[in-house]
Protein backbone atom coordinates (compact mmCIF):
# COMPACT_ATOMS: atom_id res chain seq x y z
CA UNK A 1 0.00 0.00 0.00
CA UNK A 2 3.20 2.18 0.80
CA UNK A 3 4.63 1.79 -2.46
CA UNK A 4 1.34 2.27 -4.46
CA UNK A 5 0.68 6.05 -2.22
CA UNK A 6 4.13 7.11 -3.03
CA UNK A 7 4.01 6.07 -6.83
CA UNK A 8 0.91 7.82 -7.24
CA UNK A 9 2.70 11.14 -5.55
CA UNK A 10 4.95 10.70 -7.79
CA UNK A 11 3.23 10.89 -10.49
CA UNK A 12 0.95 13.29 -9.10
CA UNK A 13 4.31 15.53 -8.60
CA UNK A 14 5.53 14.88 -12.73
CA UNK A 15 2.03 15.55 -14.09
CA UNK A 16 2.21 18.53 -12.08
CA UNK A 17 5.21 19.69 -13.36
CA UNK A 18 4.51 19.36 -16.70
CA UNK A 19 1.21 21.01 -16.54
CA UNK A 20 3.05 24.23 -14.98
CA UNK A 21 5.31 24.51 -17.58
CA UNK A 22 3.26 24.04 -20.70
CA UNK A 23 1.61 27.11 -19.45
CA UNK A 24 2.11 29.01 -21.99
CA UNK A 25 -0.18 32.77 -21.33
CA UNK A 26 -0.29 34.73 -18.74
CA UNK A 27 -4.09 36.20 -17.67
CA UNK A 28 -4.55 39.38 -15.80
CA UNK A 29 -6.55 42.25 -15.77
CA UNK A 30 -6.10 45.87 -17.46
CA UNK A 31 -4.75 47.83 -14.58
CA UNK A 32 -2.16 50.26 -14.61
CA UNK A 33 0.28 48.11 -13.25
CA UNK A 34 -0.53 45.35 -15.50
CA UNK A 35 -0.47 48.39 -18.78
CA UNK A 36 3.52 48.97 -17.76
CA UNK A 37 4.17 45.31 -17.60
CA UNK A 38 2.65 44.85 -21.17
CA UNK A 39 4.26 48.13 -22.52
CA UNK A 40 7.77 47.54 -20.83
CA UNK A 41 7.52 43.96 -22.45
CA UNK A 42 6.18 45.55 -25.50
CA UNK A 43 9.22 48.34 -25.62
CA UNK A 44 11.80 45.33 -24.92
CA UNK A 45 10.47 43.41 -28.28
CA UNK A 46 10.43 46.44 -30.51
CA UNK A 47 13.97 47.55 -29.79
CA UNK A 48 15.33 43.83 -29.59
CA UNK A 49 13.87 43.55 -33.18
CA UNK A 50 14.69 46.97 -34.60
CA UNK A 51 18.00 46.56 -33.71
CA UNK A 52 18.71 43.10 -35.21
CA UNK A 53 16.84 44.58 -38.53
CA UNK A 54 19.20 47.83 -38.21
CA UNK A 55 22.53 45.58 -38.21
CA UNK A 56 21.13 43.89 -40.92
CA UNK A 57 20.64 47.12 -42.51
CA UNK A 58 24.36 48.43 -42.31
CA UNK A 59 25.35 45.38 -42.99
CA UNK A 60 24.22 45.26 -46.66
CA UNK A 61 26.42 48.91 -46.58
CA UNK A 62 29.40 47.71 -46.02
CA UNK A 63 31.33 47.77 -49.06
CA UNK A 64 33.92 44.84 -48.81
CA UNK A 65 34.49 42.40 -45.93
CA UNK A 66 33.64 45.16 -43.00
CA UNK A 67 37.70 44.33 -42.14
CA UNK A 68 38.85 48.03 -42.87
CA UNK A 69 37.07 51.65 -42.25
CA UNK A 70 37.11 52.49 -45.92
CA UNK A 71 34.59 50.10 -46.44
CA UNK A 72 32.05 52.35 -44.02
CA UNK A 73 31.67 55.15 -46.65
CA UNK A 74 28.01 54.36 -47.44
CA UNK A 75 27.24 53.67 -43.15
CA UNK A 76 28.55 56.85 -42.27
CA UNK A 77 26.97 59.03 -44.86
CA UNK A 78 23.22 56.91 -44.11
CA UNK A 79 23.58 57.70 -40.43
CA UNK A 80 25.69 60.53 -40.32
CA UNK A 81 28.90 59.13 -38.18
CA UNK A 82 31.79 61.83 -38.66
CA UNK A 83 34.41 59.52 -40.16
CA UNK A 84 34.73 56.04 -41.15
CA UNK A 85 36.65 55.26 -38.65
CA UNK A 86 33.72 56.10 -35.87
CA UNK A 87 30.99 54.61 -38.78
CA UNK A 88 32.81 51.20 -38.33
CA UNK A 89 32.96 51.33 -34.20
CA UNK A 90 29.47 52.15 -33.98
CA UNK A 91 28.56 48.81 -36.36
CA UNK A 92 30.92 46.98 -34.27
CA UNK A 93 29.39 47.53 -31.10
CA UNK A 94 25.76 47.82 -32.35
CA UNK A 95 27.08 43.97 -34.27
CA UNK A 96 28.08 42.55 -30.41
CA UNK A 97 24.86 43.88 -28.98
CA UNK A 98 22.68 42.08 -31.40
CA UNK A 99 24.60 38.74 -30.55
CA UNK A 100 23.97 38.86 -26.94
CA UNK A 101 20.21 39.65 -27.77
CA UNK A 102 19.23 37.94 -30.46
CA UNK A 103 20.63 34.42 -29.59
CA UNK A 104 19.25 31.14 -27.67
CA UNK A 105 22.89 30.59 -26.43
CA UNK A 106 24.60 30.93 -23.25
CA UNK A 107 25.64 34.64 -23.22
CA UNK A 108 27.34 36.87 -20.52
CA UNK A 109 27.65 40.63 -19.58
CA UNK A 110 24.55 41.32 -21.33
CA UNK A 111 23.15 44.01 -19.09
CA UNK A 112 26.95 45.59 -19.46
CA UNK A 113 26.97 45.23 -23.29
CA UNK A 114 23.72 47.17 -23.51
CA UNK A 115 24.85 49.99 -21.12
CA UNK A 116 27.88 50.49 -22.97
CA UNK A 117 25.86 50.76 -26.16
CA UNK A 118 23.47 52.98 -24.54
CA UNK A 119 26.10 54.83 -23.05
CA UNK A 120 28.16 54.93 -26.24
CA UNK A 121 25.25 56.23 -28.53
CA UNK A 122 24.40 59.12 -25.85
CA UNK A 123 24.38 62.31 -26.99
Amino acid sequence: MKARIVVVLALALVLGGLLQAAISHLPFDNTNHSQRIRECLNNLERGRNELVAEVSTMELMIDGDGSNVSHFEAVRVKYGFPDTTVAKAAFEELAALKGKLDSDASTSNVKAAMLQAFNKFRN
